[in-house]
């Protein structure tokens, strides 16, 4: 083995790199391998998604092809890493995603959708498709999503359930006209002249009305508004986006479904698709009721299950040689070196 040179740098660069793609962060999550054949062009269709897998299964790294997929033709993507709310409660939680999809989808209106193709430090790996959107359509929309941002910010650090006390003034004003003679002697003779006097009086009725302030209610008022935004982006893009919900199983499993049913009908008809990166066990999409909350499997969302097990032998085989084989290439590692 010490003659052939696989110990030494290269095989520690490839024990750290192997630990690395276990996990979709860096580099690593930059290479996607498809688990099986078909799934990476089933993710990127036309369709809600629900992507099951236990953690390392490929999950984000296929969330993740999928955002660079829509970057390279310009498409208005936006990727949430839910990991970042765990323990938020409801309705902060979904509040939180929102103002995290909206600036996403800014940053692409001001970023990914109108910068040039030569510019390299911006592109990096990815290779732009198409030319850049129109700037100034861009700009308007991305200050219509700014002050959206702006708006939940405030909803989200407000209290709930708080009694708020309104009071409008009314203003009235009333006009008084009079006459008074006046007596004026000139000499013998004597003249009576009679003049008009107006008179101006307000009066101010105050009227108080107390009601509670209810954030999912607000956050039901604005579906219109933000659907017309949302809208005019794909319009401007010329095609269907994705927005990206990585690791939904961090947040509480009573508030999943509740967050899943808000952004299904935001997303309605908008030309942008949800795909939901989670871990089946420990998911709740859907709750019977009147009306039913969440999102049903087949019919709102389809599945796509990443879980390879024994039961697929061949085809757990076959992927996990393929990421092996190229965290080996990536490391300078030669395979049959160093496993039978």
């Amino acid at each position: 083995m010490a003659g052939s040179g696989v110990q030494g740098a290269n095989v520690g660069q490839f024990t750290i790199a192997l630990e690395e793609a276990a996990r979709a962060t860096g580099p690593a999550a930059n290479e996607f391998i498809e688990p099986a054949a078909g799934t990476l062009a089933r993710a990127t269709s036309n369709r809600n998604h629900l992507i099951f897998g236990r953690r390392g299964s490929g999950k984000t790294s296929l969330l993740q092809k999928a955002k660079s997929q829509m970057m390279e033709n310009r498409r208005p993507n936006a990727y949430i890493d839910m990991e970042k709310f765990k323990g938020h409660a409801y309705p902060d939680v979904l509040i939180s995603v929102l103002i995290g999809t909206f600036e996403n989808i800014e940053g692409w209106l001001n970023g990914g959708a109108v910068a040039p193709a030569n510019k390299k430090s911006f592109w990096k790996k990815l290779v732009p498709q198409r030319a850049p959107l129109k700037r100034s359509s861009a700009s308007l929309l991305s200050a219509e999503i700014n002050s959206y941002v702006k708006e939940l910010d405030i909803l989200l650090h407000a209290y709930d359930d708080a009694e708020i006390q309104l009071l409008q003034k009314d203003e009235r004003q009333s006009d008084r006209a009079s006459k008074v003679d006046i007596g004026a002697q000139k000499g013998p003779i004597k003249a009576g002249l009679s003049e008009s006097l107006s008179s101006r009086s307000l009066s101010l009725d105050e009227v108080h009305e107390t009601i509670r302030r209810s954030k999912i209610d607000s956050l039901h008022r604005r579906v219109i508004a933000y659907q017309k935004t949302l809208r005019q982006v794909v319009e401007l893009a010329g095609g269907n986006g994705f927005i990206l919900l990585d690791d939904m199983y961090y947040i509480k499993r009573s508030s999943q479904p509740e967050v899943l049913d808000y952004f299904h009908r935001l997303l309605k008809g908008t030309g942008l698709w949800l795909k939901v990166g989670t871990i089946r066990h420990r998911s709740s999409w859907y709750k019977n009721g009147d009306p039913p909350i969440g999102v049903k499997l087949g019919d709102d969302i389809e599945e796509i299950d990443l879980d390879l097990t024994l039961e697929k032998y061949k085809t757990a085989k076959r992927f996990l040689l393929d990421v092996t084989d190229n965290v080996a290439n990536q490391a300078g590692v030669d395979l049959r070196e160093i496993i039978n």
